[in-house]
């Protein structure tokens, strides 16, 4: 009998929880006040949750998400939503974000071969770009360990 009336209370708070929050818009001020206290777990749920109500592929939230799962050790979910905003995107200064997301998970997990080909794919927008571009492939030749000869200067 004790145990009903301690656990009575619990899920009716729970369930007036769960409705005053299914009610709530999600902001990504409150994501951002998350993100900067370390609490990324967190975060990343309600970047989610503003991803979800906005369904806007082109929108600077899925990089952030990208870089969330990779910093929570999830690659697959990580590149799921870099090729989400590379794909959702016509501009190539944020399509090559989203191929440096991609390069940096593929250089964490230590697979060089796939970081090489997404660092071929960086477009040459600018300097700038061309000598990122340069700097990634450099670097994961040196990290293949089979550098190219002819291209000493990347190295």
């Amino acid at each position: 009998m004790r145990k009903r009336i301690a656990i009575y209370p619990a899920l009716v708070c729970s369930f007036l929880l769960n409705i005053y929050l299914t009610g709530q818009v999600p902001s990504q001020e409150f994501a951002e006040k998350l993100y900067a206290t370390q609490q990324y777990e967190y975060a990343l749920k309600e970047y989610l949750r503003v991803y979800f109500v906005s369904k806007d592929n082109s929108s600077d939230l899925l990089i952030k998400i990208s870089n969330l799962y990779a910093q929570l050790n999830n690659p697959e979910k990580s590149l799921k939503y870099a090729d989400l905003y590379f794909f959702g995107n016509e501009d190539w200064d944020k399509k090559n974000d989203a191929i440096r997301s991609k390069i940096l998970v593929h250089l964490k997990n230590e697979d060089y071969e796939s970081a090489l080909v997404s660092a071929n794919q960086l477009k040459d927008v600018d300097i700038e770009s061309a000598d990122i571009k340069r700097f990634y492939i450099g670097l994961c030749q040196l990290l293949q360990k089979t550098p190219v000869t002819e291209d000493n200067e990347l190295l």
